[in-house]
């Protein structure tokens, strides 16, 4: 979760979006973790209450899927919260030719 804790600094991020990012998480767990994903007790395979092996709980989740990576393409550069202190500092480099290294200083 820490991508998630990331992309809601640098972009204001609806909670929904960020809701379906923590249930999806959840699901995503509860998949990989067991053997027979139909037998968990605590982390049941559903998605907002449906199961997610029926058509109806795999369209709602397709539909909220596809909902959250339009969000997630729509963001402009613009709009993200990118703040730098510090100026870059001038550092040195070597730029390699055939036969030679020169120092350069950017």
């Amino acid at each position: 979760m820490a991508k998630c804790r990331f992309a809601k600094s640098i972009a204001k991020m609806p909670k929904g979006v960020a809701g379906d990012i923590d249930r999806l998480n959840a699901l995503r767990n509860g998949l990989a973790h067991a053997f027979f994903p139909e037998n968990l007790k605590r982390s049941k395979p559903e998605w907002k209450g449906k199961n997610i092996f029926s058509k109806e709980g795999l369209r709602a989740f397709l539909e909220d899927m596809d909902k959250m990576a339009s969000y997630f393409w729509s963001i402009e550069p613009d709009r993200l919260v990118l703040e730098f202190d510090d100026e870059p500092e001038e550092q040195e480099s070597s730029e390699v030719t055939p036969g030679s290294v020169e120092q350069k200083t950017d």
